[in-house]
């Protein structure tokens, strides 16, 4: 009988990424570019999905496509969409295609729950490091 780990391939595939909190709070957050422009990119597990704002989608000139989808904030306020756009995030050296809801009522890149399940991220509080599966 095999022991057959569809996960066992990927062990070797993670990167891992140290975080740094931002001023004061626990947030963690992650440095990469998008397009050559430096960001800083919220991890966010308690959003249910990929957040970026629109003035810097339009500077890197990504195609906004439109969706139907419908987000609120923590607060209950319906948050505007502009569309959505699949955008090349570099990480390190890694370059990883992210789905995201683009949006004016957003300031910074919000990475979400869809972000950390598609790429198999581990996040570990205690050594304050994320590992990022690499394709």
């Amino acid at each position: 009988m095999s022991n057959s780990n569809p996960r066992h391939d990927n062990t070797q595939q993670k990167k891992s990424y140290g975080s740094t909190g931002k001023g004061e709070d626990s947030n963690v957050y992650i440095h990469a570019n998008i397009e050559g422009i430096p960001v800083t990119c919220l991890l966010d597990s308690g959003c249910e999905q990929t957040l970026m704002p629109l003035q810097l989608i339009k500077r890197c000139g990504y195609a906004i496509r439109a969706t139907d989808k419908i987000v609120r904030a923590a607060n209950g306020t319906k948050l505007e969409l502009a569309g959505e756009a699949k955008v090349g995030l570099r990480i390190g050296k890694d370059h990883i295609h992210v789905i995201a809801l683009i949006s004016h009522d957003v300031d910074e890149i919000m990475l979400g729950y869809d972000f950390l399940t598609d790429n198999e991220c581990v996040w570990n509080f205690g050594s304050n490091q994320i590992s990022i599966r690499i394709d």
